[in-house]
């Protein structure tokens, strides 16, 4: 059913890229889209008289064109942003027990857990994030920094604007008291 809905999303250009990626350009899109679509509306219904029929004729058929390209752009795409339903909830699954040895303090299991959810979806913003803790929590700064950096290059990194602050203001309180390839040997030996 939810599957479902989110095909609906598809009917209308742009909406599927900003509801379910957070694109800026898909708001672009989706009000190009409206503009043009409108134009169309209003040369067919309000203003016949003052347009030629070719203009109104190319007019819906580049609603037409757009329409249709961005259906088939859309149903190409969504099996990579929304994956299979299993596959989601076993990563919902493996994030959440991330969370867990995050909590508890392991945090080489956490890093091993959300390690493995970014290679199965490297726009896993959350597991990125996460990592990013992970790695101040165990002073590795420079590591955490480099994993803020690529978050935010990802799109949909904005509504993580706080978060990333915050980890920023957290990195530049707490100065690593030893060097990060020694506290990283460190835990390594103590997971073997």
């Amino acid at each position: 059913m939810m599957r479902d809905r989110r095909q609906c999303l598809c009917f209308w250009p742009g909406l599927p890229q900003l509801w379910l990626r957070g694109c800026w350009w898909g708001l672009l899109f989706a009000v190009t889209f409206t503009v043009l679509f409108n134009f169309a509306l209003a040369v067919t219904f309000l203003w016949p008289a003052w347009v030629p029929v070719t203009a109104i004729v190319v007019s819906w058929l580049l609603v037409l064109v757009t329409w249709l390209a961005s259906v088939l752009l859309t149903i190409q795409q969504m099996p990579k942003w929304t994956g299979n339903r299993i596959e989601r909830r076993d990563m919902d699954h493996w994030f959440q027990e991330a969370q867990c040895k995050y909590l508890q303090g392991h945090y080489l299991e956490a890093e091993t857990i959300l390690t493995r959810l970014i290679r199965k979806d490297p726009l896993d913003l959350e597991a990125r994030l996460m990592i990013a803790t992970v790695c101040r929590r165990t002073d590795r700064h420079n590591q955490s920094r480099h994993s803020l950096r690529e978050l935010e290059r990802l799109e949909g990194s904005v509504k993580w604007k706080w978060e990333i602050r915050q980890e920023r203001e957290w990195l530049n309180r707490n100065k690593p008291a030893i060097s990060e390839e020694k506290m990283y040997s460190k835990d390594l030996s103590e997971a073997a």
